[in-house]
């Protein structure tokens, strides 16, 4: 780090330090830590993420709430710009804080708030008129998430606040919005008078579709939903707009519109994934590319290829076995029973990747796994490296508590009582808070361009890869690239050793039980 940044840094400790020792004396302290943001200080630096951690632990760790602004952003919730830089509201979640040092003794877990003022279901004015609804109404698409299992609209404040914070743990993996970066820029780089548009697919909170207008200004960017956007219109950028769309029954109204298509974490709730890939390729333009990702419902141990069992109704926190695996493996089996979940074809179809597709370029095709550890457990030779993993995983950990929990009503579905499921997930949270198994989760990515016709390769780029890299100097040391199929499903018959494991009893005999293995 060049010596007037280090210089910046120290400049900015002493001065909240000041302030943090007048907070004795009742001086009123910041609610905004404003710390800059440039090529060479970054959230890709262990040294930003730690000291801008700690100035706000000295300086709020008393007060209500607080702020930490990285670089120019500064709208409500989370801001991810193109070098991986964000804006977030912090405050320290309670019995789950962690002291953080500059020397990576550890990171503040904290809660990041991504609460948009006003909701989905109540539009001003602003934001109905940059929000395109089709004939399908919220009412229908309310129907359709309590009809694959929700008993409740899902999508209440604590579920985006907890999708944001995996959507910060996500770039931190991957260095930014999407991999590949080389490959995508040159795809998104326009020619005079030439407008590139994006579609995303499943956005969820919106915050993908938001950060990818911001990126590319000179882009159109079209994102989907079952469900309505929690989206503040006032801060919403002009090249930007959401819709209301069930993937399930196609997508041909965006045939051929698209240079970049991206779906992500979607898969538990298509009803046939192979389908979906096809609809999502055939919206791309020749030599578009498509960015395919979700997760994988199996946990592993600390080398990252061997299975993490699930726990067993005698097992107690300290077993071997994981009661959060556990909780997962149900989820899948309700999903699963309903008929209108295609997880085992979606873990298929991401590990083949799109070699074989016939619509896409095999020479442009990988696939990917990013491995996340749950919980601030992990460690790296690095410094910069290892304040990645514990900031990802102090993320993650509190993602998945929380989303544990949201998947109570579909193991209900298939008859697990609710006094059962609150004891598995209280086991599940004393394990992932002492990070006894250590576990990883993995993310799954498989992308790839679009042939200029049939049996072509893809368009020549008129910019070429490589001349955009903005790579962190530190990249996160878990995202692993696969370049063939036969590498990727190499990887994969490592991973599903052990994973042929008695399928456990159902608490009715009405369900029929799925295999274990994915």
């Amino acid at each position: 780090m060049p010596k007037s940044n280090i210089k910046y840094l120290i400049s900015k400790t002493l001065h909240l330090v000041l302030l943090w020792s007048r907070s004795s004396t009742g001086t009123q302290l910041p609610k905004v830590v404003k710390v800059r943001s440039s090529s060479q200080t970054s959230p890709d630096h262990g040294l930003v993420y730690a000291v801008c951690a700690l100035l706000l632990d000295l300086t709020l760790g008393n007060g209500p709430d607080g702020q930490i602004v990285y670089g120019r952003h500064s709208r409500k919730g989370l801001g991810i710009s193109r070098q991986g830089r964000f804006s977030s509201e912090l405050t320290p979640k309670e019995n789950d804080q962690e002291l953080v040092s500059a020397n990576d003794e550890a990171i503040l877990e904290t809660d990041i708030k991504a609460k948009f003022d006003q909701t989905a279901w109540n539009l001003t004015p602003s934001q109905a008129a940059t929000t395109v609804y089709d004939a399908r109404s919220m009412a229908d698409a309310q129907a359709t998430n309590a009809a694959q299992g929700t008993e409740e609209d899902a999508r209440n404040d604590d579920e985006w606040t907890r999708l944001n914070k995996q959507h910060v743990a996500l770039l931190v993996g991957l260095g930014g919005l999407y991999p590949d970066k080389d490959m995508v820029k040159a795809v998104l780089t326009s020619g005079p008078g030439e407008t590139k548009r994006i579609l995303d697919v499943g956005c969820g909170t919106g915050v993908w579709a938001l950060d990818m207008a911001r990126e590319f200004p000179h882009a159109g960017v079209t994102a989907v939903d079952l469900a309505p956007v929690p989206i503040d219109a006032a801060g919403l950028p002009s090249n930007v707009q959401f819709e209301i769309d069930d993937v399930n029954k196609g997508l041909e109204h965006f045939k051929d519109m698209f240079d970049l298509v991206h779906i992500r974490l979607v898969g538990s709730g298509l009803q046939n994934f192979a389908k979906t890939m096809q609809d999502v390729e055939e919206c791309l333009k020749p030599g578009g590319i498509a960015l395919f990702m979700d997760v994988d419902y199996d946990m592993y141990s600390e080398d990252q290829r061997v299975y993490i069992p699930f726990a067993l109704e005698d097992d107690d926190v300290e077993c071997e076995r994981s009661w959060f695996q556990r909780i997962v493996y149900e989820m899948r089996r309700g999903a699963m029973s309903s008929g209108k979940s295609d997880i085992y074809g979606m873990s298929k179809a991401m590990d083949e990747g799109l070699w074989e597709h016939p619509l896409m370029d095999p020479e442009t095709c990988k696939t990917g796994s990013l491995y996340m550890p749950i919980g601030p457990w992990a460690e790296a030779s690095n410094q910069i490296a290892a304040q990645q993993l514990k900031y990802v995983g102090a993320l993650m950990r509190q993602d998945l508590m929380s989303a544990h929990r949201a998947g109570h009503a579909v193991m209900k579905r298939i008859g697990w009582p609710p006094e059962t499921l609150a004891k598995w997930s209280s086991k599940a949270d004393e394990q992932m808070m002492k990070t006894n198994p250590r576990t990883w989760i993995r993310m799954r990515y498989a992308w790839g361009r679009r042939r200029a016709g049939e049996n072509q390769p893809a368009p020549a780029l008129a910019t070429p890869p490589g001349i955009h890299a903005d790579d962190p100097e530190v990249p996160y040391p878990h995202f692993y690239v696969y370049g063939s199929k036969e590498e990727s499903l190499a990887e994969t018959k490592l991973r599903n050793r052990g994973k042929d494991l008695p399928v456990p009893p159902l608490p009715i005999a009405s369900v029929t039980p799925t295999p274990a293995q994915t």
